[in-house]
């Protein structure tokens, strides 16, 4: 059997990438535990635990949580968004910009360079 098969051919993003998306910015929340855990005693009363979100558009939000067994990356309304950032606010909250960084490879088969973050 014969088949014609079409070549595709993938054109990638100054990053390396085949979809290029816009920058985004992210809250990221430290806040006190919700739950007691054997190792609070050792971290900052504030800063127990970790997300972060941020808008996606009309109503929504993108949620990204790391718990013990699992990590949650989740879109969710504003108003669970704002339970979230009252939870943030007996923290504190960082607002961070998204960027794609470089480190420089010895040897690596990409030129010497390999994105990061």
């Amino acid at each position: 059997m014969d088949r014609d098969l079409e070549t595709i051919e993938l054109e990638i993003d100054q990053d390396g990438s085949p979809v290029t998306l816009e920058v985004g910015s992210w809250f990221v929340c430290f806040v006190p535990g919700l739950q007691k855990q054997w190792w609070h005693t050792f971290v900052n009363k504030r800063h127990k635990h970790v997300f972060a979100m941020r808008p996606a558009g009309r109503g929504e939000w993108t949620l990204f949580e790391l718990w013990w067994h699992r990590l949650l990356t989740a879109a969710i309304t504003s108003e669970q968004a704002r339970k979230f950032l009252l939870w943030g606010a007996r923290g504190d909250v960082l607002l961070v910009r998204e960027a794609i960084l470089y480190e420089m490879r010895p040897g690596s088969r990409h030129g010497g360079v390999r994105g990061i973050g």
